[in-house]
């Protein structure tokens, strides 16, 4: 009896793993071409996803829903977008819900139709927008003209300022566009940076910049953020950089690029 009951334990073990074997799944879920971006700066990004398995499922449709938080996206309330089912076999779509503003967070979710009535949902993703209007950018281009200690030798300049965060911090967002290459540092740890400019000098909101996710990079009290930009091309080396830090007590401090920054001659 006893043999019996191990046997029956295996067979139902082995049944149970057969029935948890992978299958078709929605995968790779990307906006702009990327997992979860930050800065998103365009109001109708493209969504884009894969269909994988052995099992060579073929998409009929596909249906999108988008919410401004998790919970409501798990609810099935898709206060941002739903698309309905659409009869298609491509997997890109381009957002056409509720046109998002600047700094918010949108998360989404697909659903796939294959053949037979088989339906398969994705997982959550999500993408955060950027600072989409020239007023939502309240720091200024800064160079070494600002400053007046312009070297015409081509050495790179360093500009730091610190500053003090005195609450829990929900999320922390950089954003940052420089007419040279750049690098990026938060309390002597390197954030980012870029080879080729951003683009040049302006008034306003800048034509192209980088945004990071900083809210791991921050400590309770004093900080210190850098940038060393290049100056090895014609013009003056120039940037422009704004730091949200959203508390969890519903304050936002907000730091900016103006002249009370340092800035001195990086090479030496």
């Amino acid at each position: 009896m006893k043999i019996c009951v191990n046997r029956i334990c295996a067979i139902a073990a082995v049944l149970f793993a057969a029935s948890c074997a992978p299958g078709t799944e929605v995968a790779e879920l990307k906006c702009e071409m990327s997992v979860n971006p930050p800065g998103v700066d365009t109001t109708a990004p493209r969504l884009s996803w894969m269909l994988k398995g052995k099992n060579n499922e073929r998409q009929r449709g596909f249906r999108i829903i988008a919410a401004s938080s998790p919970e409501r996206l798990k609810a099935g309330d898709a206060d941002l977008w739903d698309s309905g089912e659409i009869i298609s076999g491509r997997h890109e779509v381009v957002y056409a819900g509720l046109e998002p503003v600047s700094r918010q967070e949108c998360f989404w979710k697909v659903c796939v139709f294959g053949e037979g009535g088989k339906t398969y949902w994705s997982e959550t993703a999500g993408w955060t927008m950027g600072l989409l209007n020239e007023e939502d950018w309240l720091g200024e281009w800064i160079g070494c003209d600002t400053f007046n200690i312009c070297d015409p030798e081509g050495d790179p300049y360093r500009f730091s300022r610190e500053f003090r965060s005195e609450h829990p911090i929900r999320k922390a967002m950089l954003y940052i566009a420089a007419t040279s290459r750049y690098e990026l540092y938060l309390g002597g740890r390197r954030v980012g940076g870029r080879m080729i400019p951003a683009l040049s000098a302006g008034e306003g909101k800048p034509g192209a910049y980088d945004t990071f996710d900083v809210t791991d990079r921050i400590v309770p009290g004093d900080n210190t953020m850098e940038v060393v930009l290049g100056n090895s091309r014609p013009g003056l080396p120039e940037m422009i950089l704004q730091l949200e830090i959203n508390y969890e007590d519903g304050t936002r401090q907000t730091l900016g690029s103006y002249e009370n920054w340092a800035v001195s001659p990086a090479g030496r």
